[in-house]
């Protein structure tokens, strides 16, 4: 088996099998345990949180759970003294089956669950020898994305573990916290991150990430921090800016400049839409426009009008409403986008180029018949 995997066609598709069957397949055999670490292992999804991480859809999890032990068995005899019954006492249907705490590992899948029992052990314990099982000593571990969604846990690792990874979600925690199991070379396309302290939206892998979605209610008590960003995609989608920051932003935005393309999603109230529609006009010198001229989905609106700003003689803000899925609920979000201004040709140019493309018509008519 060994000198099988010299042939590069074999170790490319050890490399890239789905790695939960992968670690199955390597767990039942000794041969494929002594070099499935010196080859890559890709993830396409890798959450870590406290005694559980889940590989892509399963999950491997320990915690405490119940084990029943029935009156006729001897470790009967070791329960607690509230379990037991003393002098005097009486209890319906005689002495019932005790159950306690012990250790357990559950592997969920997407239909089906098994699980395992270690008596005497703590679940951190088994955690912990269950990721080094996993994870430790590999050559590299690539996880498309990298999420953590625990609040303050510890997260049971080998000794050395990293992942190369474009995308990371934090999504109760500051995402630094996260950095030294990620590999430093990793660039980010996509960032979502809790925020709670200021310094945190000065990370350069936070400013250098294509998309940012920002989490935490204290996100905006930082607003003369969060102007200045400069990602090509910042989402607010858990919490509402209040309408003098969305103007303050706007004012931002056209005072300093951002890149054509540039867009931010904040989460809103529907009801308030119009009211900061008019502010706009009235501040900006707005002009409303049909929603379905300026946004490419007509499906995503909650409005069938927005707003548009002109920033200088080519590109313009368009302001509008629309309406999103999350996988627990809809939103209503602003959507502020810098786009390049349409040049409409004058009448005459039109003219003229009609008439050119017509008299060449006429030309190549003449030639063939000739």
């Amino acid at each position: 088996m060994t000198n099988e995997f010299t042939y590069p066609s074999l170790r490319c598709i050890w490399e890239y099998m789905e790695p939960n069957k992968r670690i199955h397949i390597t767990f039942r055999s000794p041969e494929l345990r002594r070099i499935d670490k010196s080859i890559t292992l890709h993830i396409d999804t890798l959450q870590l949180d406290e005694n559980r991480f889940k590989i892509n859809d399963i999950a491997y999890e320990v915690d405490y759970g119940h084990q029943e032990v029935e009156p006729e068995d001897e470790k009967y005899e070791e329960r607690p003294e509230e379990e037991r019954l003393g002098p005097g006492d009486i209890q319906a249907g005689g002495e019932s089956s005790w159950y306690p705490e012990i250790t357990q590992l559950t592997i969920w899948g997407k239909l089906e669950s098994i699980e395992r029992q270690f008596p005497d052990t703590k679940p951190h314990v088994i955690a912990k020898k269950l990721a080094n099982l996993f994870f430790e000593g590999r050559c590299k571990i690539v996880a498309r994305t990298l999420q953590t969604r625990e609040h303050e846990k510890i997260l049971r690792l080998p000794v050395g573990f990293k992942v190369h990874t474009n995308v990371i979600k934090c999504l109760s925690n500051d995402f630094p916290y996260i950095l030294p199991i990620v590999e430093s070379s990793s660039k980010l396309t996509e960032l979502e991150t809790y925020v709670s302290e200021e310094e945190t939206l000065d990370h350069p892998k936070l400013r250098n990430a294509k998309s940012l979605i920002l989490n935490g209610f204290m996100v905006l008590d930082f607003m003369d921090k969060l102007v200045t960003l400069t990602n090509e995609y910042v989402g607010i989608t858990n919490d509402k800016l209040s309408e003098d920051d969305i103007i303050g932003l706007i004012r931002y935005w056209i005072n300093i400049g951002k890149p054509v393309g540039t867009v931010w999603e904040i989460a809103c109230e529907k009801e308030e839409y119009g009211s900061l529609l008019k502010k706009l006009e009235e501040e900006f010198d707005g002009k409303q426009d049909p929603s379905d001229k300026k946004f490419v989905n007509k499906s995503t609106f909650f409005s069938s009008v927005c707003m548009t700003i002109p920033i200088d003689s080519k590109s313009q803000l368009v302001i509008g409403g629309i309406k999103r899925e999350n996988p627990t609920c809809k939103v209503s979000l602003i959507r502020i986008e810098s786009m390049p201004i349409e040049l409409k040709p004058m009448p005459w140019i039109t003219y003229i180029m009609n008439y050119v493309e017509k008299l060449s018509v006429f030309i190549s008519i003449l030639i063939i018949l000739t």
